[in-house]
């Protein structure tokens, strides 16, 4: 499906001169509690409070007072530990990715956009952390690591250093694809 995108349909897409979108997706929505974020929800909603609960408790036992820096500081730590995996799914699902006769390209919550170059593309693999969806993760650097990391890396990706252009990236992931062969087409790999 090639067409040229009119840049007011996501507003971080800057395509280059005559450069053509082959395909384009979105990431399907997905529950927080699905079997790939269940350790991170155990860790952040359970683990995580527990420990700061008692830090502070262990605190004012001995004689720390209840408005103190440090109390402050742990319920800061405490309130990013509960939020932070429903921020991880909501920059997910605010993601889309396009394959153009150039790049790879993903843009992150309408603002951000990061690419690979399709002569800097040296492999693509289909990955799945869920039973329903898959995840095309472009370049080979992020292969070992994606098993541990495939959520981290959707919202992180590889930066490209010592090049002049904004975004580029060395390997990107998209996400919660219903049709990543579509992705691997158009990428002609």
């Amino acid at each position: 499906m090639s067409k040229e995108m009119n840049n007011a349909e996501d507003t971080a897409l800057h395509l280059r001169e005559g450069e053509t979108i082959l395909w384009q997706g979105a990431p399907a929505s997905f529950p927080i509690n699905e079997k790939a974020g269940i350790k991170n929800l155990i860790v952040c909603w359970g683990l995580g409070p527990v420990a700061v609960l008692s830090v502070m408790i262990a605190f004012l036992a001995n004689g720390g007072k209840v408005l103190s820096i440090i109390n402050l500081f742990l319920v800061f730590v405490l309130l990013i530990s509960i939020i932070s995996p429903l921020l991880t799914r909501r920059s997910i699902l605010r993601q889309r990715y396009y394959v153009t006769d150039q790049r790879a390209i993903v843009t992150m919550d309408g603002f951000e956009q990061h690419f690979v170059d399709r002569e800097d593309i040296d492999e693509v693999r289909i990955e799945s952390d869920t039973v329903q969806d898959e995840a095309l993760i472009i370049g080979s650097e992020l292969f070992p690591e994606i098993k541990k990391q495939l959520r981290w890396r959707t919202c992180n990706t590889a930066e490209k250093f010592g090049t002049k252009e904004t975004g580029a990236c060395t390997a990107l992931v998209f996400y919660g694809l219903k049709d990543a062969g579509e992705a691997i087409v158009a990428l002609g790999k």
